[in-house]
């Protein structure tokens, strides 16, 4: 089995953090770029499909130097506001130039087609409470089903502490249309303090029947690949979890199965919604 789990670093500078080459991941490469000092850095998408989520700081893109955006990005991280993303189709250079300082997570998939770039800024993201009680999270969509990227589905999740999220445990790893589309996933955490940590599980079947179970210590930067199976995630008392997530598939169809053992509680959650922790 290949590796999928990873620790990274925060540094100065263009970072590869896991691709098809270093894990199980077919379609999606992530990737981080750390610019400080008016930096910039520039590239080509050729093949690929690109979505750069600003983490923290302003920047300027400029897009085959005909579209420019500038002073990008309007919170200092992750836990004070909603991201500003920058989608890049596939055979198009751009340019990315901090303005002071900038922390940009780069996720990519191949495509055959190439669309329009365009700009999520923060009144653009899609933003919804999920769940009730201890498994309430805020899950905030960047690049969602109807957006014009060919493959890529992006967004990020805030857990509050003691907090579950992607739960009920769901998959989508069978190619079952109209029930279930087969995506492979990636996360990427932050933790608030950054001392904290929580707890990701993947597994497959369900209840007492399980085909197979790991679970990971996530802590600040880990990244988890997520080629299939049910991936809950908890965050632990005390500490506010956050996590990027990028999807990618031979089709783009976020449709998901939940776990039968446990779907249960989507019919109770407007009982006790109201009950927040």
């Amino acid at each position: 089995m290949s590796q999928r789990f990873f620790l990274t670093v925060k540094q100065k500078g263009y970072h590869p953090i896991v691709s098809p080459k270093n894990s199980e991941l077919r379609f999606i490469t992530l990737e981080r770029i750390v610019l400080v000092d008016e930096e910039d850095h520039k590239e080509d998408s050729e093949g690929q499909e690109v979505e750069l989520t600003i983490l923290g700081g302003r920047c300027n893109i400029n897009v085959s130097e005909s579209l420019k955006w500038e002073n990008l990005g309007s919170r200092p991280n992750v836990f004070e506001g909603r991201a500003t993303a920058a989608y890049i189709p596939r055979e198009t250079s751009y340019c990315v130039k901090a303005n002071g300082s900038v922390d940009i997570l780069k996720v990519m998939a191949p495509t055959n087609q190439k669309t329009k770039a365009f700009l999520v800024r923060p009144e653009d993201v899609k933003v919804r409470s999920v769940g009730a009680l201890n498994w309430r999270r805020d899950v905030f969509t960047l690049i969602g089903q109807e957006s014009p990227s060919t493959r890529l589905i992006v967004g990020e999740t805030l857990n509050p502490p003691g907090c579950w999220s992607s739960y009920p445990p769901h998959k989508h790893d069978i190619d079952n249309p109209p029930y279930e589309a087969k995506l492979e996933e990636v996360y990427f955490f932050l933790m608030q303090p950054a001392n904290g940590f929580g707890v990701q599980i993947l597994y497959t079947d369900s209840g007492a029947k399980l085909s197979s179970s790991e679970a990971y210590v996530i802590r600040n930067e880990s990244v988890v690949v997520i080629p299939g199976g049910y991936h809950p995630v908890v965050a632990a008392p005390g500490y506010r979890l956050y996590y990027f997530w990028a999807l990618a598939g031979e089709r783009k169809d976020f449709t998901y199965s939940d776990d039968p053992q446990h779907r249960w509680l989507k019919s109770v959650e407007p009982i006790v919604g109201i009950l927040r922790p």
